[in-house]
């Protein structure tokens, strides 16, 4: 089984964005990653490609909860995530160096756990 899948988003035969993820089999989670090209924003295509991937790794990989994170300041793919249904579970400030700027970014951790799966009441 692959522990990082990689999935590109294409749009009139042409690649416009791409999903990653991160697979930790033991546990049962997944982490997903995602990016689009700017004049693709607001188009709602991150949603659903992101949807068919969150679908796929429950179904094929029986994973149980699927985690996401964003820079605090990237509304767009906080909107992607709520779009998914996920939940927001914490805040991480300081968290790692920003790309933009001097100093380090605040980044939100969100997911979203499979009906009936312990991950859905915080049990491990």
């Amino acid at each position: 089984m692959e522990d990082k899948p990689d999935f590109s988003i294409v749009l009139d035969s042409k690649v416009i964005g791409g999903i990653s993820g991160r697979v930790d089999v033991q546990n049962e989670t997944g982490e997903l990653g995602y990016s689009i090209g700017r004049s693709y924003w607001g188009q709602g295509l991150m949603p659903e490609a992101s949807e068919t991937v969150v679908d796929w790794a429950f179904e094929e990989l029986v994973l149980a909860k699927v985690l996401a994170g964003a820079d605090l300041r990237n509304i767009g793919s906080q909107r992607v995530m709520e779009k998914l249904g996920m939940t927001r579970e914490g805040v991480l400030r300081s968290h790692g160096k920003s790309e933009v700027g001097n100093g380090l970014t605040t980044s939100i951790t969100t997911s979203f756990a499979r009906s009936g799966s312990n991950a859905d009441d915080g049990e491990t």
